[in-house]
């Protein structure tokens, strides 16, 4: 078994979770408050839990909403039910059936469509995660970026030296007060190659989040010959209720 597009053998890494980089459908926003006690029946069912608390409200789903090619994310865990994995006698068959019933739910409501992406750490890597923080509960931030998700197009150059330049990224985001929130998550997929969420505790002058600071990460990384990161806004439920309220008021 190898890494997408690496020929990296697949031995140093352990399978954590599932990525959710999904596509909202039109009319999934009628509603939208039912929906979500929706999907919360539905992980108690499946026994789904978020790695990453969801926004104020949700913490219980880890969803988040974003400006950029995936209009909401997820990053979840899949215990096996026990009776799978006693008979496959194999607990990863498992957590795939309980992911793929949930990607399949969610497509039956006409809501999203999305393929779950497994999520990999090295067993080498740096572990040092902090707690997710969120806006201060004022106006001025109901809107602001809860936190950054990077994902990753990684190069050969990352690989070559993969615990060394795992320690010089954390680092480097250390210098920067960028702070994890998730691991840095290797993926098995042809669309990325790893994500991951951080927040920072510097601020721009309107009291956000500086975009500037991760991006300042982002353009180190780019410039060791590590790869690409694209760096996107995390928010949350408040921007969608304002922008459904606008959208449904009269002219």
């Amino acid at each position: 078994m190898q890494l997408d597009g690496h020929h990296e053998e697949y031995r140093g890494y352990t399978h954590r979770g599932w990525f959710i980089p999904g596509k909202l459908n039109p009319g999934w926003d009628r509603g939208f408050r039912q929906n979500f006690n929706d999907m919360r029946m539905k992980f108690q069912q499946l026994g789904i839990r978020p790695i990453l608390p969801g926004l104020a409200g949700e913490t219980d789903l880890g969803i988040y909403f974003s400006q950029a090619q995936y209009s909401f994310t997820q990053f979840l865990s899949t215990p096996p039910p026990k009776e799978w994995a006693d008979a496959a006698g194999d607990h990863t068959r498992g957590s795939t059936q309980t992911i793929v019933a949930y990607s399949l739910w969610m497509a039956e409501q006409g809501w999203s469509s999305f393929s779950p992406i497994p999520l990999l750490t090295a067993d080498n890597a740096p572990q040092t995660i902090a707690p997710f923080i969120y806006p201060p509960a004022d106006p001025n931030f109901r809107h602001s970026p809860f936190g950054w998700l990077l994902i990753g197009e990684l190069s050969q150059a990352w690989f070559a030296d993969l615990s060394r330049n795992l320690d010089r990224a954390a680092e480097k985001r250390a210098s920067l007060d960028v702070v994890d929130t998730t691991p840095f998550y290797v993926t098995q997929s042809s669309e990325i190659d790893s994500v991951q969420v951080v927040q920072t505790s510097r601020f721009d002058t309107a009291g956000l989040q500086d975009r500037a600071t991760v991006m300042t990460y982002a353009d180190w990384f780019a410039a060791q010959g590590f790869g690409r990161l694209s760096v996107s806004p995390l928010l949350g439920a408040t921007l969608v209720e304002s922008a459904v309220f606008a959208a449904q008021r009269n002219p």
